[in-house]
């Protein structure tokens, strides 16, 4: 028993890293190695060493299932023999070996599934310019009762010519690459004629057994398409939900910037109010003091109008008191006076001219 397998056939974009995720799910993966082509490889090969022999065996026999493929690149897989540290020369030589042994009696086969009406062999042959290696038509009866071949399966050995069939442009007939896989037995270029001797019976059977082999060949084929539709539907799916997730994103982080945003205009309002309300006690406050200082400015306004009343009201008998003086002492002027009656006259008028002043 041994944890090595060795792989064959691997794609030119295949590395390392892909080759171990495809391994994992048949067991722990060691160590994963792969070999470019040189003098030892004629392809692409590696090996791949895995922690159990049970994981190794797992897709040892699986591969034996069904065809696997890395890359959408079909691959040849042989479980490892004895020792499992060798060098890597070692190691080119045995992978050598193994898959040399296997192709020299066991060759690979490629088998392509064809769609469209078809006239018969000749036509299949000169359309793909080449002969395949065994032919299987897809028949039905239409409703007048004529058996139509609808499609067809040939199978070629050739890896270069299947390649060239797949890669030209057809506009008559659908043509894609069914299966692949290494078969020991004896290949023949046609499907076996049935025996004549054969009973009816026996002919209705395998008539009825093909039949619904076509019917199966024909589901697989419906089953493999919708399958391809189904992933492009999950990929533009998950597609989707990638776009709705990072718009979801964005529109939360718009969400907490909106937020940021509405948390500062509601300080900036709140500082502004109340730089407001203290403006406006200080407007109430100064106009407080303001109607004070008016009300004080009255009083003092009404006290100076009347000391300027009372004022002009003296003024006014003062005057009268000066006119009556004056004609007092134009009468005294007219007569003789002592010179200290004079004297005593001219002071109370300087007196009265200097209050007057």
């Amino acid at each position: 028993m041994s944890r090595l397998v060795y792989i064959n056939r691997l794609h030119s974009k295949t590395t390392e890293v892909d080759l171990e995720r495809f391994c994992t799910r048949f067991g722990n993966v060691i160590e994963c190695v792969i070999y470019p082509v040189d003098h030892t490889l004629t392809r692409r090969s590696g090996y791949v060493k895995f922690a159990s022999c049970q994981s190794a065996e797992k897709m040892y026999h699986q591969s034996r299932e069904g065809t696997f493929s890395i890359d959408q690149t079909p691959v040849d897989i042989e479980l490892g023999r004895g020792n499992t540290r060798l060098s890597e020369e070692n190691h080119k030589k045995q992978i050598s070996t193994v898959f040399n042994k296997k192709s020299s009696h066991s060759p690979t086969i490629y088998t392509l599934h064809i769609e469209g009406q078809i006239g018969d062999e000749e036509e299949l042959i000169n359309y793909l310019n080449s002969k395949p290696l065994s032919f299987k038509f897809l028949e039905k009866t239409d409703t007048d009762g004529c058996i139509i071949k609808t499609g067809a399966q040939v199978t070629y050995t050739d890896k270069e010519l299947i390649d060239r069939i797949l890669k030209q442009h057809h506009d008559k007939f659908t043509i894609e690459l069914l299966a692949t896989k290494t078969s020991n037995k004896r290949e023949y270029e046609s499907e076996p004629l049935l025996n004549p001797k054969r009973s009816k019976l026996s002919q209705n059977l395998h008539s009825s057994i093909n039949y619904h082999l076509q019917n199966l060949t024909k589901l697989t084929h419906d089953l493999y398409q919708e399958n391809e539709h189904l992933q492009n539907d999950k990929n533009v799916l998950q597609t989707t939900v990638n776009d709705q997730t990072t718009r979801i994103k964005r529109m939360e982080n718009e969400a907490i910037d909106l937020i940021e945003s509405s948390n500062k205009t509601h300080y900036i309002a709140k500082c502004i109010a109340d730089k407001y309300k203290s403006r406006e006690e200080e407007y109430q406050k100064n106009l407080e003091e303001s109607n004070k200082v008016v009300l004080e400015l009255e009083t003092i306004i009404k006290t100076t109008n009347g000391n300027l009343v009372k004022a002009q009201d003296e003024i006014q008998r003062l005057t009268n008191q000066i006119t009556l003086l004056e004609s007092q002492s134009k009468e005294l002027v007219t007569k003789p006076s002592p010179s200290e009656l004079e004297y005593e006259i001219e002071q109370f008028f300087l007196n009265v001219k200097q209050y007057l002043k």
